[in-house]
Formats: structure tokens, sequence, C-alpha cells
């Protein structure tokens, strides 16, 4: 339910922020003419975020912490991105995951560490200012660290090649506010993600072909182009 209210905060947050423009500026219409109807459906400044992405870098990331009370389990991670924007259409990026669990078992407390890279080419196939909608399309290589009583610490690798579906929103130039939902593709001893799947603990492996969509896992952050 927190992550529910973070993610609705957050839209809620971009909507005024492209909202307010228009209002002011159907108020000044009004002043100056009563007759004068406006005919825009999008505030300037939003109209103004047309430019182009030729030659763009961009740099954002998302930042997670969550805890449960119940399980008496923590979660922390950070999924820095950043790439580059050929045109208004193709790019090349590199997603990073980095991951802290820890949960409380038999009067223990067992840790975990997660790190992933994943290199991925981005398409924009609905391109309307301001909304943005776009596919990551690569592959991603990942490492689970599990703490083992004698203190040591154990391996486990695996992969994924898939497609995830994003989108985002700008909110001025040079800051979008991204949302990336869901995965499709293939996974081979697959233990860390920005999606972890309902009723799969961590550390247990994904495997096979998967279809994964749903919105309170959502990843949202922001984006910065220069």
């Amino acid at each position: 339910m927190k992550r529910i209210t973070l993610h609705l905060s957050l839209l809620l947050l971009c909507y005024t922020l492209t909202t307010l423009p228009l209002l002011a500026q159907h108020e000044h219409d009004s002043e100056q003419s009563t007759s004068k109807k406006v005919e825009k459906t999008w505030p300037k400044s939003v109209e103004d975020h047309s430019h182009s992405h030729k030659g763009v870098v961009f740099m954002g990331g998302a930042l997670s912490f969550y805890h449960d009370v119940k399980t008496n389990s923590t979660s922390f991670e950070f999924h820095p991105e950043g790439g580059y924007l050929f045109n208004d259409r193709w790019g090349l990026g590199l997603l990073l995951g980095i991951g802290i669990n820890s949960h409380k078992e038999g009067g223990e407390i067992h840790t975990e560490q997660e790190f992933k890279v994943s290199p991925f080419a981005r398409w924009y196939y609905f391109r309307p200012t301001p909304f943005n909608l776009y596919l990551d399309m690569g592959a991603g290589w990942n490492l689970l660290r599990t703490k083992q009583e004698d203190g040591s610490y154990k391996n486990n690798h695996g992969f994924e090649v898939g497609v995830r579906p994003g989108a985002c929103i700008d909110l001025i130039e040079g800051l979008c506010l991204c949302i990336r939902l869901g995965f499709i593709g293939y996974r081979q001893n697959y233990f860390a993600g920005e999606e972890q799947l309902h009723g799969v603990q961590s550390g247990s492996a994904l495997n096979g072909f998967l279809f994964h969509f749903n919105p309170e896992e959502a990843m949202i952050g922001l984006e910065l182009e220069f």
C-alpha cells in the first residue's frame, strides 16, 4: 500500500505541474478579452518541450526503501541509469542495480546483496509531446550474494534477455518523470530485478519465458537530459 501511495503522489505532482501553466494562461486570456477562447489543448510551457533529442545524453534512476513490520524484513534498492539518444526515436543506455535485503529468521538476521548490469537499446514508438512511450530492449546479468552462517558468502549468477516497456512525461525541458513497468522475455537463474514476483522470495531463481506486469511494482524516477 505504501508503494501505491508513492506512485499516485508522483503522478499527481506531475499532473499539477503540467496543468498549472494552462490555468494561468486561461486567466490571463480572460483578463484581456472575455470573448476570446482558449484553443490550445496543452499549456505553452509544455508545447515548448518539442525540442530535438538528437545527440542528447540522459541520466536518471530510481531509489526505493521498504520495511515490512510483519515479516521484519528490509529492502533497499538503487537503480541508476544513463545513455545517449541518437535522435527522437533511438538511443543506447545502461541500467545498473544495487540492492541489500535482510530478514530475520530463527532469531538470526539473514542478509543478501544484489548487483545488476543491463545494457539496452531504447526505442520511442509513441512520442507526442509531452507524453512518450518507449521500449528498453536488451540483456542483463546479475549476482546475488547470500551470507552464510559461518560468515562466508554464497554467490549465484543469472541472466535475462527481453523487453521492458516504459513511459516518460516532460515536466520541463531537460527534466522528465519516467515509469518503467513490467518485463517480457527469458530469464535463466535470475535472482534480482527491480520487479520481484509476488509469492517468490528473494533468492528463488526465475527460469524460462516470462510475461510480468504489475502496477504495484512500477519503477518511477526522474531523468535529466543535457
